[in-house]
C-alpha cells in the first residue's frame, strides 16, 4: 500500500477500536487529528457496538458441533479466496512488532 492509503486505513483503524473501546477518551486541541476526525461519530459507532452484542447475547446458543460444521462450511466455501501464506505473513508481522505485549 503506498502511503496515502496507509494513512486512510489508519484513520479507518483508529475509529474502530474507538468505536469498540469501553473506555472514555477525552479529547482536547492537543489529540492527534486522526482522533478528532470522527470524534463527533464515535458515540454513535459505540451504540452500534453495544447494540450489535446485545443482539447476539440474546441469540440462542448453538453446539461446538455446529460451530465446526459451520466454519468447515466457510472455510470450504471460500477456499480460493484465502491465501494462507499472505496470512501467516501478517500474523508474523505482527507478532514481530508486538512481541513484548503478546
Amino acid at each position: 500500500k503506498n502511503s496515502i492509503t496507509d494513512a486512510c486505513l489508519s484513520v479507518v483503524a483508529q475509529t474502530f477500536m474507538d468505536s469498540c473501546s469501553t473506555s472514555e477518551h477525552k479529547l482536547g486541541k492537543d489529540s492527534p487529528s486522526n482522533k478528532l476526525l470522527y470524534a463527533k461519530d464515535i458515540p454513535n459507532y459505540k451504540n452500534w457496538v453495544e447494540r450489535y452484542y446485545s443482539d447476539i447475547s440474546r441469540m440462542p446458543a448453538i453446539s461446538d458441533q455446529d460451530m465446526s460444521a459451520y466454519l468447515a462450511e466457510q472455510s470450504r466455501l471460500h477456499l480460493s479466496q484465502f491465501n494462507s501464506m499472505s496470512a501467516l505473513h501478517e500474523i508474523y508481522s505482527y507478532i514481530t512488532k508486538y512481541k513484548d505485549e503478546v
